[in-house]
């Protein structure tokens, strides 16, 4: 509160200090089938103390920015920035790393060969042994 007089001001309020605090191996969610490099991130969770220590680390979704998803991924992937949802409000985080690489899903393996046709005529022998 605030209290005033004609000579002097008086103000009181909480402080809390600021921490950080790192969230390890959080999953990064992929599209279907794509591979990413890495596919678990660290997330540094900066604010007031009571707020960071209060935080559930399960609300925390790192996903990948749409914006900085190529539309069509190099066969040798792409990199790609992530984001930090679920945080609450007063509470900043961020990814660490910052982007991953993000694969195309796998080419499905080929059917297998049909055998090449024999170009030598086969020769069966009868029945009666000729």
């Amino acid at each position: 509160g605030v209290r005033a007089s004609a000579r002097s001001v008086q103000v009181s309020a909480r402080v809390d200090r600021i921490v950080e605090r790192i969230i390890p191996a959080v999953a990064v969610a992929a599209p279907a089938g794509a591979t990413l490099a890495p596919a678990r991130v660290d997330v540094r969770v900066t604010g007031p103390s009571r707020r960071v220590r209060a935080l559930d680390a399960a609300s925390l979704a790192v996903t990948l920015d749409a914006a900085s998803l190529p539309a069509a991924l190099p066969p040798g992937g792409a990199p790609v920035a992530l984001r930090v949802g679920g945080v609450p409000a007063g509470l900043t985080a961020r990814a660490v790393p910052a982007a991953v690489r993000v694969s195309p899903p796998a080419a499905p393996p080929a059917p297998p060969a049909a055998p090449a046709p024999d170009s030598a005529p086969t020769t069966l022998p009868l029945e009666d042994g000729r």
